[in-house]
Parts: structure tokens; sequence; C-alpha cells
């Protein structure tokens, strides 16, 4: 069942559109909520002079990364993302993590990552966008639903997005949907900078 759900995964996000926003002189990276480590192992192929640490809260799920791990430079760690104290790193990366916080739990997060990161940082975030297309929204809150048991989320609209990450003093380089045509699921992609 996991085999099918990596599997899954990796053909709903495209995940190298993703890591092409990695500053190629990227020295560091951090990432948050890496779930079942398909972007942390993806990011030793395309950043192989990195070192990664990946965050993710289920002990779990971190345990059995840490066993099937061959990277030298990638660390999984078994630790909420709020608990972070600093985000100085040259990429700091965000697949799918903000819809699960509650709205100030993103401004929490969000004004960490901006108080401690340092002016070359690249924030990457990619997310879902409730805005577009009725059934698109649900199909991604039944996915959530599955894939967690929760029934709350903390969907944005990409432009209530932009919002946020403004208000916390963001530069957004780039807004753009990753949407696959044959999927209905709305995925955003932010880069962020600092202002």
């Amino acid at each position: 069942l996991l085999r099918l759900y990596i599997f899954l995964r990796m053909c709903i996000i495209d995940i190298n559109r993703i890591l092409k926003h990695i500053p190629q002189q990227t020295e560091s990276i951090l990432e948050l909520a890496c779930g079942y480590g398909i972007a942390s192992f993806s990011m030793t192929q395309y950043c192989p002079q990195a070192k990664i640490h990946a965050y993710d809260i289920d002990s779990q799920r971190i345990h059995a990364l840490k066993r099937i791990n061959p990277h030298y430079q990638l660390r999984f760690y078994d630790q909420s993302v709020l608990e972070i104290d600093s985000f100085d790193v040259d990429t700091v990366v965000m697949i799918d993590l903000l819809h699960h916080l509650t709205y100030d739990q993103q401004k929490k997060l969000l004004q960490k990552i901006h108080q401690t990161m340092s002016d070359e940082t690249t924030v990457i975030v990619k997310d879902m966008d409730r805005g577009r297309f009725s059934l698109r929204h649900f199909v991604n809150f039944m996915i959530d639903v599955i894939h967690t048991g929760e029934r709350q989320f903390y969907y944005h609209t990409q432009k209530s997005f932009q919002n946020l990450f403004e208000s916390q003093g963001f530069e957004i380089q780039t807004s753009t949907h990753l949407n696959k045509f044959w999927i209905p699921l709305n995925h955003v992609l932010f880069v962020l900078k600092q202002k």
C-alpha cells in the first residue's frame, strides 16, 4: 500500500518542477514535513552537494526513513516544524504543509522563517489552491481526509497565499500553478525571498 501511495504521489506532484527552483549553488536545504521522503530522496540527486535536513512529526515514518536512507548528506528528524529554532539555510522547502497548520500556526511558522533566514535564503512552498474549480478543491479535500484521517484543513486561494507571504515580509519571485491537465487537483507553487 505504501509503494502504491508513493507511486501515485510521484504521478500527482511534479517533483522536478518544484526542485528546479532550488538554486544550483545550494549547500544546505531544510525540508519541512517531509512525509515519506519522496522529495528528500529526489533532492539528493538534484543537489548532490547539499546537506539536506528533513523534518516530520510522524516518528514511525522518520524511523523507517532513517533505516532505508543510503545518502550521507540526508538526515531525517522526528520533530514538529513549529519547534525548529533556525532557518538559516540556503533553501527551505515546504510541500503540502501549510494547509495542515492552523492559520495562526502558518503565520507563526512564516514569521520564524523570515526572522531567522539569511538574506540569500530561498523559500519554496507548494500547496493547494482552494480557489479554482470546486471539483478540484473537493478532490484535494478528499485526498487529505483519506491520507490523514482529519477533516479540518486550512486552505488558501492563490491570492490569499500571496497576501499571507507578503504580510510576513516575503517577496514573491514565482507564483504559478503546477497542475497536470489530467489530474483534477490545484497545486500552486511559490518561490519566496526576503524583501
